[in-house]
C-alpha cells in the first residue's frame, strides 16, 4: 500500500497485468485476495491449434458461448480449468514471487 500512496510505480493490479508481470519475473510479491473469484481456462482453437489463456468467471465458465473464439466463430477446446488462486498457489515459485493473500477483514483489504 506504500508504494501506492507513494505513486513509485512499482505496483500492477488487475489479473490480465498482473499475470504478465508474473510471468515476465517482474513481480517481487504477489498480493492476492482469498476471496479471488476467478476461472483460469486453457483453450485451444480447433482450427488453428493455438493455445491461449482465459479468466473468467464462474457464471460464465457453464456457458458454451465463451468458449467460441469471437474472431472467426470457431468452437475452443478447453484443454485445462481450475481456480486461479490455485494455480497461483502452485506456480508463484516458478516466477520467482513470493506469494501473500490478503482478507477483506484487514484494512489493506477492504
Amino acid at each position: 500500500m506504500s508504494e501506492i500512496a507513494t505513486e513509485t510505480n512499482k505496483y500492477c493490479y488487475g489479473e490480465d497485468n498482473t499475470l504478465k508481470c508474473l510471468e515476465m519475473g517482474a513481480i517481487e510479491r504477489l498480493i492476492v485476495h482469498e476471496n479471488l473469484n476467478t476461472i483460469r481456462v486453457k483453450t485451444r482453437n480447433l482450427s488453428t491449434g493455438s493455445e491461449d489463456i482465459m479468466l473468467v468467471t464462474p457464471k460464465q465458465a457453464k456457458k458454451p458461448e465463451t468458449y467460441v473464439d469471437a474472431a472467426t466463430g470457431f468452437i475452443l477446446e478447453k484443454l485445462e480449468e481450475q481456480p486461479l488462486s490455485e494455480y497461483l498457489v502452485e506456480n508463484y515459485n516458478n516466477f520467482g514471487a513470493a506469494l501473500e493473500f490478503i482478507s477483506d477483514k484487514s484494512p489493506e483489504g477492504s
